[in-house]
């Protein structure tokens, strides 16, 4: 039975920080993971909103020069788009004329994506444009806000382990100090109720000797004050008083 309590005990000691542990960092985990989610999702639909956006405006802005086949009307603001570092080439389209208008910069895309806009004359459609931008920079944006999220995580990790893992130290040394005042608390009961026996036992003696003192003095005084004479012999014949 002491066998189990005690394995019951070290179970007891071993599982109680490890689940108050978890307990105080799986909120803060999901927490942070919910919070980066969150964070990608909106700089991804503010990305796509934006690129989306641009390829409407060029769609709007096209369709003059389409139209009318006049590539010098439409290269404007197709240049002005082009300004914007994330934009890679802009290709136009006509029915009938593909490579219309085209614009493209020296450099290699790393995560390319690629927009298509028809353009639309009234009700009817007179080309096509190609729009492709470059993602890596959001794509960067998101690394670096799993890395900080990671390096909160880790910070919260630590914490949390600190927190628990001293805290059950305060504790455990709070129950060997309560549990070693218990057993001194014991010892001097037990030394009160030792000592309480011994003193009892110590006054019997002295009560048997004091009654053995009188007794021996009473018999001394008969002895001594009788008329009649008397003697204490041994079974010898011999003389004892």
């Amino acid at each position: 039975m002491r066998r189990g309590a005690g394995l019951n005990r070290i179970a007891l000691r071993t599982f109680l920080p490890v689940g108050l542990f978890l307990g105080l960092l799986a909120p803060l985990l999901i927490s942070t993971w919910y919070t980066l989610q969150v964070q990608r999702e909106s700089l991804e639909n503010s990305l796509e909103f934006e690129f989306s956006r641009m390829a409407d405006v060029l769609e709007f802005g096209m369709r003059e020069p389409v139209w009318n086949l006049l590539p010098h009307l439409g290269r404007p603001i197709v240049e002005s788009v082009l300004k914007d570092p994330r934009v890679i080439s802009i290709r136009v389209n006509a029915l009938g004329k593909p490579g219309f208008l085209s614009s493209k910069k020296k450099t290699t895309p790393i995560r390319p994506l690629t927009l298509t806009r028809t353009i639309r004359f009234g009700s009817e459609t007179i080309g096509e444009i190609e729009l492709v931008v470059e993602t890596q920079g959001a794509a960067s944006r998101i690394d670096d806000a799993k890395d900080q999220a990671l390096i909160v995580g880790v910070f919260q990790f630590i914490v949390s382990f600190i927190l628990v893992f001293g805290l059950f130290s305060l504790l455990d040394r709070l129950n060997k100090r309560t549990a070693l005042e218990d057993a001194n608390e014991k010892l001097q009961t037990e030394v009160r109720k030792r000592t309480g026996e011994l003193q009892e036992k110590i006054a019997e003696n002295d009560a048997v000797a004091k009654a053995l003192s009188e007794s021996e003095q009473r018999f001394r005084r008969v002895f001594e004050d009788s008329n009649i004479g008397m003697c204490l012999s041994n079974d010898g014949g011999r003389f004892q008083y």
